[in-house]
């Protein structure tokens, strides 16, 4: 971005008062009262017994990303440098780009907002909180859901070192009423220059990562069974497919599930993709965000990897795919299985596109759910030419697997 631009930018914002005014003061976090949100966060910071007290109040600002900066006026200014200029331009005018939306005695630095979940990051103390809001309330006998999961997920892959993930230091998703459920784990430092560095070869590295956790964890075959119960040819008539395609995409799914075809099943990350990694400032590969670690069909990982790293993905999985020792002769074709992951992934065409459309506009939104529509359409040709429609025997003591299951 243009240096006078920039200054420009901020010199007309501070003499509008936007910095100063505070004009997001009723904002909602997450379905709360922002008010309500800073304190949970001062109180996890409390609780958790890390910091020392701290009484000096600091400006909370809200930035492109729906992130919040906690810090003084010359810092605010430094992270401008990392927006990029046409998102800027598009969603922000000069007047509310420096907009405060409150104060604080957190000592985070930045926190991050994604569906329920809450990250806090203080690097000074190289801490990271990942707090549930929503679950705030729980009852003290149980778990918080995905934050303990993920929880015992880092443990368990510490154990295992197939590679590296975050420390655990702290584990209060099971808490009292008053307590405010979250997890502190160790901040890590990421390089963005060489995690950017070679983009191929970051896809390549999870990969392999994930192959060595799936064969340390075992490796079992189960049959795709009932998942055409997923997707009805009704359903898809109201998610955007016309008669035809919904036809098509529900034959797919019936074949799959009647035939003998298996996939392989291990524990996966559930959420996998290139922004879900750390490269540190040693080059090392670390993994995090494990709230969806389970144990369930291999492909699902695979194939969200495939949407960042193309063909290369599946042709390396098809080389380890056939090197995996099995007695089953009809194990599923990564094409077939990649034809799966589409139909069950991107099935929902209404919702992508107003998702799409309210973030990148109309336009946008029609040309990616042409791209999606041939790709799941590709997909079902896939599975129609490598298994038999015609009919099948089910075996009812065959092996199933239900999606989200631990074991």
């Amino acid at each position: 971005m243009n240096l006078l631009r920039i200054l420009k930018k901020v010199f007309l914002a501070t003499y509008k008062g936007a910095l100063f005014k505070g004009e997001f003061k009723d904002a909602k976090v997450l379905g709360m009262d922002l008010s309500q949100f800073l304190y949970d966060l001062e109180k996890r910071e409390f609780q958790s017994g890390l910091f020392e007290k701290n009484g000096k109040k600091k400006q909370v600002f809200r930035d492109p990303d729906n992130e919040f900066v906690i810090c003084g006026y010359i810092n605010r200014l430094i992270q401008v440098k990392a927006w990029e200029r046409a998102f800027l331009d598009e969603h922000y005018s000069v007047k509310n780009v420096f907009r405060g939306v409150g104060v604080t005695s957190s000592q985070a630095s930045r926190i991050r907002i994604g569906n329920s979940k809450v990250v806090s990051l203080y690097p000074p103390k190289k801490v990271v909180c990942k707090s549930d809001i929503q679950n705030k309330k729980a009852s003290s006998k149980k778990p918080t859901g995905s934050l303990s999961n993920e929880a015992g997920a880092l443990r368990a892959l510490k154990q295992l070192n197939c590679f590296k993930v975050p420390f655990v230091l702290l584990d209060m998703s099971i808490c009292n009423a008053d307590c405010v459920p979250a997890i502190w784990m160790e901040f890590i430092e990421e390089n963005q220059r060489k995690k950017h560095a070679d983009k191929s070869g970051l896809i390549l590295r999870l990969l392999e990562s994930l192959f060595s956790m799936y064969e340390a964890q075992g490796i079992e075959f189960g049959r795709l069974v009932n998942i055409e119960r997923k997707k009805s040819r009704k359903e898809l008539l109201g998610y955007g497919w016309n008669a035809v395609e919904s036809e098509k995409i529900e034959k797919a799914l019936k074949v799959v599930s009647n035939s003998r075809a298996v996939a392989p099943i291990s524990y996966v990350h559930g959420d996998i993709n290139p922004q879900n990694c750390i490269i540190d400032n040693h080059g090392g590969l670390v993994i995090i965000d494990w709230a969806h670690y389970r144990k369930d069909y291999i492909l699902y990982d695979i194939f969200s990897l495939e949407e960042h790293g193309g063909e290369i993905v599946t042709e390396r999985y098809k080389e380890w795919l056939g090197k995996i020792p099995h007695r089953q002769q009809n194990v599923l074709g990564a094409d077939a299985q990649s034809g799966v992951f589409r139909i069950l992934r991107y099935s929902n065409l209404k919702a992508i596109h107003d998702s799409l459309s309210s973030k990148r506009g109309e336009k946008f939104a029609v040309q990616q759910i042409d791209k999606i529509k041939q790709r799941v359409i590709f997909g079902t040709d896939k599975i129609l030419q490598e298994i038999d429609p015609g009919p099948q025997r089910c075996d009812s003591k065959a092996k199933t697997m239900i999606r989200g299951e631990r074991g």
